[in-house]
């Protein structure tokens, strides 16, 4: 274990799960720290980001709801800070 830390320290937890991900899943047996370092590499030079969840799907009623600014669930960020939409459609 104290390899694994050593050879890895320099990646964020975020990337080194990603990276452990994606070498559980191509590697044949359980993967090195090279192998983790590969996986790692590999998303980086592709491009390949993990996203998180998927994206809510909404109906078009309840975008509806909403005005162009705050679609599709009535929230709008401002200066950083996540606020309700004061143009909401009256229902």
């Amino acid at each position: 274990m104290i390899a694994y830390a050593e050879d890895l320290a320099d990646l964020t937890a975020e990337q080194l799960d990603a990276a452990c991900k994606e070498a559980r899943r191509t590697s044949e047996f359980m993967p090195v720290s090279a192998a983790i370092r590969a996986a790692h590499e590999k998303m980086r030079t592709t491009g390949t980001v993990f996203l998180g969840p998927p994206l809510l799907a909404y109906t078009e009623e309840e975008e509806a709801k909403y005005c162009e600014r705050c679609r599709p669930d009535g929230w709008v960020v401002t200066n950083g800070h996540a606020m309700r939409c004061d143009h909401r459609k009256k229902q």
